[in-house]
């Protein structure tokens, strides 16, 4: 990683106080490409080169397709020496430029909210959690040991020098938490701050500002302050929630939405906060450079998708054209276990264009929700849900099947779910339920309502109107596999899938359904008493049920 302090010779070599510095930069990066080798140009922002922000970020962007801000605001001189701390100061940025480079990252902060940090709400301004959770120190050049490079009160410090490195690590450091709140950060000002919840200026920052806690650091609140203000407005303008099936689903653009961003079909999945089980999606409408080039072993390669596996990330590429001549509309980064993708799209134009029928803005959100799914013990099939009196029916099949035909049937008899994909999810207090889902077919009606499942049936076209109850479970396995709404497969789905589908067919009960269009097959299905069909543990039935019209 090379810095740059200024766009041209004048500004970076008066920041660097070292004449031909930025020429040498340059040079330097020029060796480094001839031989072949990647790096890094960091833009350092201050006072002294802010004028000419955009220029330097265009020189980064020219010199190598990785670049990167480094820090946007100063902290204090460690050594506390009155003379650099002046010129710090001279060169900080105002809050408001500070926290424009480098503004809070909300759907992060919400991922990792519930886990150990320094700033954890439960003990703001203590070092408690630093020293409990710690997994790193640090020493400076004359043998003093830390938990944290920022931390220069010497009573949170151990001497190296005087000692051994398995005393300071194994007794010093832990032994520090019991002696906590003498180092606590009790400045009045804190206490009955606004946003104390959030603040993220510990007490090694506040220490470094004026070699004391009880003071408050100006500078530092300021810059809190906007931070806080700009979350504030993530949250507004560019993030939406939903829910499906229990699960939380955030919605980040890094442009605002708009009130026809989504279309019809998601009002009723509207919620107004996260559950605590969130997943999240986050889209920027340009790609990286490096997101184009390689990503690791090639899983899957079928127009229009690739999809790769790097380490502990799924990447699925979304292209046209072939062989090497291509052109990336899409790259999509995943965690391990789906609950977290960045989208990366080539342009703006189908956000702008509103009315979206995708959180992923994929053709559907099913190849990225399925995955989603799988340690939930839930997964997608193609069916009409309805829920006729707290009774969850579910009418399996494909297109054509009459999926779409069997919901107008029952009318207004029976809320309709979704007429084309649902949800079959098993709650460990609730047996398994039916969820409604936002990918509907013919009919646009949707709820994001859910009904204990009591029924599959398995839609065939008949010149008559029949149930007919299927006794053997394998058969009921080898109808429902097909009717999978499947992602990218592999042996990590089959064996998550294969255990759900054998459990729905050994405890749900399910029938072949042969009917017409005259609706005499909602009676049928409407008077099915389950209870008395069905004996301990749904394993098994005295008789086959047959209703003829």
């Amino acid at each position: 990683m090379i810095a740059l302090y200024g766009a041209n010779p004048a500004i970076h070599d008066h920041i660097t106080r070292n004449p031909g510095s930025f020429d040498q930069a340059l040079q330097g990066m020029a060796y480094l490409r001839e031989a072949g080798v990647r790096y890094t140009v960091q833009i350092v922002p201050m006072k002294d080169n802010f004028h000419q922000w955009e220029e330097m970020h265009a020189l980064a962007q020219r010199l190598s397709p990785d670049y990167r801000i480094g820090t946007t605001w100063m902290h204090l001189s460690a050594s506390g020496d009155m003379i650099k701390n002046r010129e710090i100061i001279a060169q900080r940025l105002t809050p408001a430029q500070a926290v424009s480079l480098d503004p809070p990252n909300v759907p992060y902060e919400q991922r990792h909210q519930n886990s150990a940090s320094c700033c954890a709400e439960s003990e703001q301004n203590s070092y408690r959690n630093c020293i409990t959770n710690r997994n790193s120190f640090h020493i400076d050049p004359f043998g003093s040991m830390s938990f944290c490079s920022l931390v220069k009160d010497e009573r949170l410090r151990y001497d190296l020098v005087a000692g051994s490195f398995a005393e300071g690590w194994d007794l010093f450091l832990p032994g520090l938490a019991a002696d906590v709140e003498n180092f606590r950060s009790d400045d009045p000002a804190c206490r009955s701050c606004s946003i104390r919840y959030e603040c993220r200026a510990c007490p090694a920052l506040k220490f470094l500002e004026s070699r004391s806690l009880a003071d408050t650091p100006s500078y530092i609140c300021r810059i809190e302050l906007e931070k806080s203000r700009l979350r504030a407005d993530w949250k507004a303008e560019h993030q939406r929630f939903f829910k499906l099936a229990g699960i939380s689903i955030a919605f980040n653009s890094e442009l605002p939405i708009k009130a026809d961003s989504f279309g019809p079909r998601f009002n009723s999945f509207y919620t107004d906060a996260p559950g605590e089980d969130l997943v999240q999606v986050e889209h920027y409408y340009s790609i990286p450079q490096h997101l184009k080039e390689s990503h690791g072993e090639l899983l899957y390669d079928s127009a229009p998708w690739r999809i790769y596996k790097k380490d502990d990330l799924w990447y699925y590429v979304n292209f046209t054209g072939q062989g090497t001549e291509y052109t990336i509309h899409k790259v999509a980064v995943f965690s391990k276990n789906y609950a977290h993708g960045r989208i990366f799209s080539e342009s703006d134009r189908f956000f702008h264009a509103g009315d979206l029928h995708s959180l992923t803005m994929f053709a559907t959100d099913q190849i990225w929700l399925s995955q989603v799914l799988l340690s939930r013990r839930a997964l997608y099939v193609h069916s009409c849900g309805l829920n006729l009196d707290g009774r969850g029916m579910l009418f399996i099949g494909h297109s054509g099947a009459g999926k779409s035909t069997t919901a107008k049937l029952f009318g207004a008899q029976a809320e309709l779910l979704c007429d084309d994909r649902n949800i079959v999810r098993f709650w460990p207090e609730l047996g398994w339920r039916v969820h409604g889902t936002w990918n509907h077919g013919e009919l646009p009606r949707v709820s994001s309502n859910s009904a204990s499942l009591e029924g599959l049936f398995f839609l065939e076209h008949a010149s008559e109107n029949r149930l007919i109850r299927i006794h053997d479970r394998g058969q009921i396995i080898r109808r429902l596999i097909p009717c999978l709404v499947r992602p990218f497969v592999n042996a990590h789905w089959w064996q998550e899938i294969l255990p759900m589908v054998q459990a729905i067919a050994n405890e749900v009960p399910a029938y072949i359904m042969h009917f017409d269009l005259s609706g005499a097959i909602v009676p049928l299905v409407r008077d099915l008493d389950f209870k008395k069909t069905q004996t301990a543990g749904n394993m098994a039935v005295e008789a086959e049920l047959h209703h003829v019209y």
